[in-house]
């Protein structure tokens, strides 16, 4: 029973078998083995815990995991400030990117945010003060 067609190739499934193969203008390979290990990797993969979890990012962001893919080390995480959801890696250049929504990472979340708006205050202020330089100096008659 043909499955499907991709980039020319023709999928299909044997059903006295229970392999698939793939047909090309050079003949038919069975391609069962690889499919049942993909298949395989992806169900071991999904990681049945308790979702959703709320976590704070290490650019300290508040966020939620949705869920979680061990062979391909990501999870779905909304990020309540982006309002969007990202499949993101758990980890970069091995430190960890998600922490546990605890109230002493909460805190520091709520400290970053406000260290942020400070900042973004001074980098105003110094932008003021420098158009309110006087007496510039030319060399233009």
């Amino acid at each position: 029973m043909k499955v499907a067609e991709y980039k020319g190739y023709t999928i299909e499934f044997h059903e006295n078998t229970g392999e698939f193969s793939i047909t090309t203008v050079n003949g038919s390979y069975a391609t069962y083995a690889a499919v049942k290990t993909k298949i395989d990797k992806v169900v071991k993969a999904e990681v049945k815990g308790n979702f959703p979890i709320d976590v704070v990012t290490s650019g300290f962001k508040k966020g939620t995991i949705t869920s979680y893919n061990a062979e391909e080390k990501k999870a779905w995480v909304s990020v309540v400030s982006e309002g969007r959801q990202k499949n993101s890696l758990t980890d970069y250049a091995g430190n960890p990117r998600f922490y546990k929504a605890s109230e002493v990472n909460l805190k520091l979340a709520d400290e970053y945010k406000t260290l942020s708006d400070q900042i973004t205050e001074l980098n105003k202020r110094q932008r003021n003060l420098t158009t309110q330089l006087t007496e510039p100096i030319t060399f233009e008659p």
